[in-house]
């Protein structure tokens, strides 16, 4: 997923998260109900470390800059003026998380990474465990070779779920 989608699960009618998946998949992934599905989950997952973490205010505030400024530019999904609450948001997970394999291969790959910084994921146990798989099996993170992108996909299967 090259654009957060956060999602925030409310009874049966769809908060701001939830329309910003349908938003983002309808504008970058044809309407693909597979991506909004998985943007959903992944979502959720974002949620759970953002309480966590005590980091829900700052999501919260994303996800309403995000419903707010939505643009939507031929397949570009865009949120001008959410880069402070994003900044925000990411500050407070990685103050949580500086200690994980997820947060060591988010600087390791930070300079390989697309311009708009990419999604947001949370750092699930199952995360740390792929991520700690890959800086092990991987020498340059941001251009790895076939023999160990399988080396690290052997790894990444004994993960626990």
């Amino acid at each position: 997923m090259r654009a957060l989608c956060i999602v925030l699960f409310l009874c049966a009618c769809n908060s701001n998260a939830e329309n910003i998946c349908e938003d983002i998949g309808d504008c970058t992934q044809g309407g693909s109900s597979d991506w909004i599905t998985a943007c959903k989950t992944e979502s959720q997952k974002l949620r759970n470390e953002a309480i966590a973490t005590s980091c829900t205010a700052e999501l919260d505030a994303y996800e309403q800059c995000q419903s707010d400024k939505f643009d939507c530019e031929g397949a570009t999904s865009l949120f001008p003026g959410c880069d402070a609450q994003r900044a925000a948001l990411e500050t407070c997970l990685s103050a949580a998380t500086t200690s994980t394999a997820c947060a060591e291969l988010a600087a390791k790959t930070a300079s390989c990474q697309a311009a708009d910084g990419g999604a947001i994921v949370a750092c699930s146990p199952l995360r740390d465990c792929e991520a700690r798989c890959f800086l092990v099996n991987v020498a340059d993170p941001c251009a790895p070779n076939a023999a160990e992108l399988e080396t690290n996909a052997t790894c990444a299967s004994s993960c626990p779920p």
